[in-house]
């Protein structure tokens, strides 16, 4: 997530801008003291908003002076005679988030008094065990954090301001997210110092994903490590479909030239290679329609010419990767800021957040719908394709005729040396007419699937590197070129759903309506790497096992 002094916060109705807390001297002294001497109760489950500050302030008076806790209600709280109405909160600050989604952050509240017969500032802070409705504005809310200060204080130690500090520290999803899987008041304390520690030592207002600015420390909980082990599993079952799908279809285009064995290869070799030295790590590389429709056009062409089709397609590539690294050079991936954002077309990708279903005893009726409807329907597939092995339909063979033709294999060795130079002199001109749009296609193409990852709602830790993105691509695809293997780029949807398998994701409340926001990603290149890795014994070993049990007819939909 990116925090700069631009985050907006929302203080007592009016709006204000988060602190710097590298620059500011009087919230660094705050942020140094205060979280120090803070009373922290840890998971409450207390519902009521009024008990839980009688609880802070009864651990506010236990380590300090007495407190008139009426005259800190009443600085708090607008309590209105109708009982529907509920409580009102005077002097609060929140975070205004400006999304499409939601706008104020209703998670976490910080409320603050300026009150007499009180000689210095305190901080305490609740978390509950449950994310609880606390009236208008806070209808989620599992931090609560309470500053109190004398009223004779001067303005940089009133209270107003040392709330303003604390919220700063709170408006990142990633401290918030720690607290909340803390399991003493202690692990607490430590967390929100670890983090003023941070913010003070930083010149910068770049915030990565942790207090030490570094991600590596995310692979180290168990939480991470499920996730990395059971995207990459995710992954090889997304990829491996599509793979042999696009294998298929150039087998078809260009009479085997172009085969599954060939595409599988490609891709784990392309994931590696990208896995490594990408900016991006959560894009996934794959061969594609557009690609393929591509490849059967230079096909045709060679075919027309009595051109070689290789020789022809490693120069194709070749030409066309060269425009994409002079892209690269020149920084061209800048003229998409002119561009419209195509995000919020990409509805299929959104499929569970377009349904807005009543949640009900805990669950949501619309996921239970959706389950009973895909059994459904899974029974009833199972069940037709059971009718062919009744006996009375065993002369079906000479009256139906259906397709159980297997992809082929071929004994050809799939990585050669491709002599482009050895290319006629008349074809080179063609070769650089096809080259040109095939950049552009990879241009397009490749910084859509960047744009729509590196969307800023995503709370992403590191920023986008679209040219060095760009510059590996057209480097690993002419080595591809060169070979013989397919050509590769970033491919929707897989890396979406690569993105959404490493996300913490949270429902939030807006205007009565759950919305599902993306809070923290836990980027790391391990899935990545390991999903492809495996790739390669499924390339040696598998594909004999995968031909004989996945015929053609199910990739183009005709059983």
């Amino acid at each position: 997530m990116n925090l700069n002094t631009g985050t907006l916060l929302i203080c007592a109705e009016e709006a204000c801008r988060a602190r710097n807390l590298s620059e500011e001297i009087r919230a660094k002294l705050d942020a140094k003291s205060l979280i120090g001497s803070a009373v922290i109760l840890h998971n409450l489950i207390d519902t009521n908003m009024i008990h839980i500050i009688d609880k802070l302030l009864d651990g506010i008076e236990k380590e300090n002076a007495k407190i008139d806790k009426d005259s800190v209600k009443k600085e708090l709280f607008s309590i209105n005679n109708d009982e529907n109405m509920g409580i009102r909160f005077r002097k609060k600050v929140q975070q205004y988030c400006k999304t499409d989604f939601y706008d104020i952050n209703q998670c976490w509240i910080v409320l603050f008094a300026e009150i007499d017969n009180i000689k210095k500032r305190h901080i305490a802070l609740a978390t509950l065990k449950e994310a609880t409705n606390m009236g208008d504005e806070a209808q989620e809310m599992q931090i609560i954090a309470l500053v109190i200060a004398p009223k004779i204080d001067k303005e940089t130690k009133s209270a107003k301001e040392t709330a303003q500090t604390i919220a700063t520290l709170l408006t990142r999803d990633e401290l918030r997210l720690g607290i909340e899987e803390c399991q003493t008041s202690d692990e607490i304390r430590n967390l929100l110092k670890q983090e003023a520690e941070w913010h003070l030592s930083k010149k910068e207002t770049r915030i990565e994903i942790g207090p030490d600015g570094d991600d590596s420390k995310g692979v180290k909980d168990s939480r991470t490590i499920s996730k990395v082990i059971s995207t990459a599993v995710f992954l090889i079952f997304t990829i491996l479909p599509t793979s042999i799908s696009y294998g298929i279809l150039n087998d078809d285009n260009t009479h085997g030239s172009i085969n599954v064995q060939k595409v599988i290869l490609g891709q784990a070799i392309g994931g590696v290679v990208f896995g490594l030295f990408g900016g991006q790590q959560l894009l996934i590389l794959s061969t594609t329609a557009p690609l393929s429709i591509y490849i059967s056009v230079i096909y045709a062409v060679c075919k027309a010419n009595d051109w070689d089709f290789f020789e022809m397609y490693a120069a194709v590539g070749i030409y066309a990767q060269l425009f994409l690294i002079l892209f690269a050079l020149f920084q061209m991936a800048n003229l998409m800021k002119y561009t419209m954002s195509v995000y919020h077309e990409l509805r299929c990708l959104r499929y569970y957040e377009h349904y807005k279903c009543v949640s009900k005893n805990g669950g949501r009726l619309c996921t239970i719908f959706g389950i009973i409807i895909r059994i459904s329907s899974l029974w009833n597939r199972m069940a037709i394709a059971s009718v062919r092995l009744i006996k009375i339909l065993s002369v079906s063979s000479s009256v139906f005729k259906y397709s159980c033709e297997n992809f082929p294999i071929y004994s050809t060795p799939d990585v050669h040396w491709i002599p482009f130079y050895n290319l006629p002199g008349a074809a080179h001109g063609p070769a650089v007419g096809l080259a040109f749009p095939l950049s552009l296609l990879f241009f397009m193409d490749q910084l859509l699937v960047t744009n729509t990852i590196d969307n800023k709602q995503h709370n992403l830790a590191k920023g986008s590197s679209h040219h060095w993105d760009l510059l590996v691509v057209a480097i690993l695809n002419i080595f591809l070129s060169i070979v013989g293997l397919p050509w590769m780029h970033g491919a929707l949807p897989s890396a979406f759903l690569h993105l959404k398998a490493l996300s913490d994701v949270e429902e939030r409340l807006h205007n009565g309506r759950v919305q599902q926001v993306i809070v923290r990603v836990r980027e790391t290149r391990l899935a990545v790497l390991l999903a492809h890795v495996l790739m390669f014994p499924i390339y040696f070993y598998l594909i004999p096992y995968l031909n004989q049990f996945i015929p053609i007819a199910l990739f183009h939909g005709k059983i």
